[in-house]
């Protein structure tokens, strides 16, 4: 806090090292119990990265397996995947989402397009605790699995486009703080359960937009 104060007074320069602090005994004191805990932060992240690495020929012989193509995701620091629809695509099940499950924790963005999969898949994506997107469009599941979703910390978005999702369903959303966006476009969702989603996640956005695919 005594850093954060120092160097938002000083101009908050995005340059700023903490070699150019403050020279005042208690920031510097601050400064050299944060080093350490920096260090070890780094390595532990630097560690994490090359054991995920070395998974990647794994994850990628699991996707083909089960007609999923996975791949590192490119926004993510800690080499997270995606998993999505092969092309050619490939019938894909609630089996092949639970084939993943080993490696749950590293998935960040999961896509399903028309892939054949039911609300019991949803039960198996919620174990994945690094989710942040996902994509269920032309998907075969009506909702009821939502809840399970209900525990991923990072899911920040899911699109139902052209699915048979209900109002009742969908409702369970508002549960989720931590969406910012949910797409809709072509479900069974009347717009004023859109508004009562709009008005209870007020950092999300809830559209009938088509939404992203990958």
């Amino acid at each position: 806090v005594n850093l954060l104060q120092w160097w938002i007074s000083s101009g908050a320069s995005p340059t700023d090292s903490l070699g150019a602090g403050p020279q005042d005994t208690t920031v510097n004191k601050s400064i050299a119990q944060l080093l350490p805990m920096l260090a070890g932060y780094q390595m532990t992240k630097q560690r994490n990265r090359r054991e995920r690495q070395k998974l990647s020929p794994k994850l990628i012989r699991l996707g083909t397996k089960n007609g999923l193509s996975i791949a590192s995701d490119a926004e993510s620091d800690s080499t997270l995947y995606t998993a999505s629809m092969q092309l050619p695509a490939k019938i894909v099940t609630d089996a092949s989402i639970e084939a993943l499950l080993p490696y749950a924790d590293v998935f960040s963005k999961i896509s399903l397009v028309s892939a054949d999969i039911t609300d019991e898949a949803l039960y198996y994506i919620g174990q994945m605790q690094n989710l942040r997107e996902l994509i269920l469009v032309k998907s075969c599941i009506t909702g009821e699995g939502l809840a399970y979703l209900k525990s991923l910390p990072h899911l920040e978005l899911i699109n139902l486009s052209y699915t048979d999702v209900t109002d009742a369903n969908v409702l369970s959303l508002a549960q989720y703080p931590q969406l910012k966006k949910v797409y809709l476009f072509h479900t069974m969702v009347g717009a004023a359960v859109v508004d009562a989603l709009n008005a209870h996640l007020t950092e999300a956005k809830v559209t009938f937009e088509e939404g992203p695919y990958f």
